[in-house]
This record gives structure tokens, sequence and C-alpha cells, in this order.
């Protein structure tokens, strides 16, 4: 009953939880299929002759694990393949339209995000890494009966853009255009000839994005009732109301535009599950509060971010997760109430209420 009637306390201080855009701070993994165009390369030899091949439209894939940062930043590895077939080839000896040339890339990629209050987030980014290609029996090429047929890895880098549209908070759907080009690979002719070749590629996919790290959400409130007085060793309640929770102990306080816990921040998270596991606790409450500083939606991310960040901490020093219940009420029910855009230190918080 004690434990009833305190979450029904606290839900009383909060509100619920707006769904936003854009994934809260942490790990994600993501995929894309799509369409390449893979630009006309020339392939010239030591002479200097250049032929160029002409592609057929091709296939594109994409695997990446990343980390999302609260600041809009993406970092992000990721592997991808590319294949286009052999269109045409002209130039010095050059005849037929044989074979196909294929990338293997592997890449470490930076995102900026532009979150807003939507569930639409449009994107920029950039990356640099490394290109295995496979000059597949490309020929014939400067001479009749002679091909490229072999492998080179060279220097490769990449330009992104393109927008998901967030289905909740873990996952969305996205369009992505990318630029993708490498140094001249270094080649050999089957009669033995060195040739550079040029590779440059366009791409539109579809993409999947998951976060890996679950959400703050509040509880479901429980359905009033009435309930007698009682006495525990730390507060009285009746018929509890939000004027008559005690304010609790244990604050975590956070920098600005922070959701790191900090070393005076982690000593209190320590007082609190000696607190808990030392004592006959049921339920601990965790209720997050930004400043006013930010965007309503960035800051709505920031509170759930900060409360994650106390709950993981708690859990991972043996607290029970089912006995934690998460609150983000960001700009809501603020500690010290302000205007909007006040940088107010007490504000960024979490709140601990155990019981």
């Amino acid at each position: 009953m004690k434990k009833l009637l305190l979450t029904a306390a606290v839900l009383a201080l909060t509100t619920g939880m707006a769904s936003a855009s854009g994934l809260d701070e942490g790990w994600y993994v993501g995929g894309g299929l799509g369409w390449n165009h893979a630009e006309d390369a020339d392939f010239t030899n030591a002479a200097g002759v250049t032929n160029q091949v002409d592609y057929n439209e091709g296939g594109v894939g994409n695997l990446a694990v990343g980390y999302s940062w609260m600041n809009g930043l993406r970092s992000e590895l990721e592997g991808s393949y590319r294949t286009n077939g052999v269109d045409n080839i002209s130039g010095t000896g050059a005849a037929g339209s044989a074979g196909d040339f294929r990338s293997w890339n592997a890449m470490a990629n930076l995102y900026y995000d532009f979150k807003n209050s939507s569930k639409w987030v449009p994107y920029i980014g950039a990356g640099v890494g490394a290109s295995w290609q496979n000059a597949d029996g490309i020929g014939n090429t400067f001479a009749a009966a002679t091909s490229i047929d072999e492998k080179d890895v060279q220097f490769a880098y990449q330009g992104m853009a393109g927008v998901d549209y967030w289905l909740n908070d873990r996952s969305a759907w996205g369009l992505r255009y990318n630029y993708f080009a490498s140094n001249d690979g270094d080649f050999e002719t089957s009669a033995g000839a060195d040739v550079d070749g040029e590779y440059a590629n366009h791409a539109v996919m579809v993409t999947y994005r998951y976060g890996l790290n679950k959400p703050a959400a509040a509880p479901v409130a429980p359905a009033a009732m009435a309930a007698p007085a009682m006495t525990t060793a730390r507060t009285t309640y009746t018929n509890p109301t939000p004027q008559q929770v005690e304010a609790s102990p244990y604050k975590i306080f956070f920098e600005l535009d922070k959701a790191t816990i900090t070393s005076e921040g982690m000593a209190v998270v320590n007082d609190v599950v000696s607190k808990v596991q030392n004592g006959r606790i049921d339920v601990v409450h965790l209720t997050a509060n930004t400043d006013t500083s930010g965007s309503a939606s960035h800051n709505e991310k920031l509170s759930k971010a900060r409360a994650n960040a106390v709950r993981n901490a708690l859990v991972s020093r043996g607290i029970n997760a089912d006995n934690i219940n998460v609150f983000s009420n960001a700009e809501n029910n603020l500690p010290v109430p302000t205007a909007d855009g006040v940088k107010e230190p007490r504000n960024r918080v979490v709140t601990i209420v155990i019981n």
C-alpha cells in the first residue's frame, strides 16, 4: 500500500513525457539498401593511354553501429558494398562491355542531426576509410583479348545528407543520399600493364536505425484511491497530494547541457545504493529536470537522458530495475521556477525519492 501511495504522489508531481523526434544519447545500429550510380571511370596506363569505362546502374547496401550524442552529433562505423556491371568501354584498343566493378568499404563517419520538435530529422555527415575494390574481367581494354582483372585497396571518403522519420524514441526509417569516392586504384591488365582507375559513386538508400538504450518512460498511474493516514520513518502521508510529498534529500546535479553524472553525483548514487541495500526499501523514484535555456524538444531528450543515466548507475550497482520508477519533467514542475531561457543550475537535477 505504501508503494502504491508514493507512486501516486510522485505521479501527481510529474507530467507525461511528450513524444519527440530523435534518439536519446546512446548506442544504435542501422542499415540500408538502395540504388547506386557509378561515374564513368578513366583507366590510364603508363604510356598515358586512357580507356573510359561506362557502368550500368547498380545496388548498394550498408550496416552500421554508432553512438548518438545529446548535442546532435553522431559517430559511426559503417560497412558498405557496391556493385556495377560494365555497360561500355571506349578508347584506344577498347572493345566490348564485359566485367563488373565491386567495392567493399569500411568507413568512420560523423553526422549532425538537426533535431527539432517534429518526427522528421534531417542530417548531414562525412566519413573517411578504406575501399577494397575488385575490377572483375573488365574488357577488352587497351588491346584485343586484354582485360583488367585485379583487386586493390585505396583511401576512401564520402559525404551524406538525408532525413529520418522517427516512429518512436528508438526507431526511424529514413532516406539518404551518399557521394562516395576513393583515390585512383592501382590495377594490372591481363597483358601485365599497370593502369590507374578512377572510382566515384552516387547512391540513394532507404535506411533504418534502432536505438539500443531503453528510453525513460513514465509508469502508468495507478487508479486514485482513498487511504488512511500512515507514518513511516521518513515522512507522513495522508491521501498524498503534491504539497504533502516531502522533498527528497537525494539530488544529483548536472552540468549545463550534459547527461553525464559527475563525481559528486556518483557519491549521491552510492549513498542511495547503500540506503536501499541496508534498509527495507521497496521502490526508488527518479524525477529528472532541466533548466529552460534550451528548446523544449532538446530539453525533453536531455531530461530523459539524465534519468536514464541515474537509473543505469543504480542498476549497475545492484538495484533491481523493476523497483525503479523513472519520470521526466524536463522544463515542467521546476524545483526553482524561472522564465524561459534561464540557466538555473538547481534545475539541472535528478531528484530521488526512496520508500
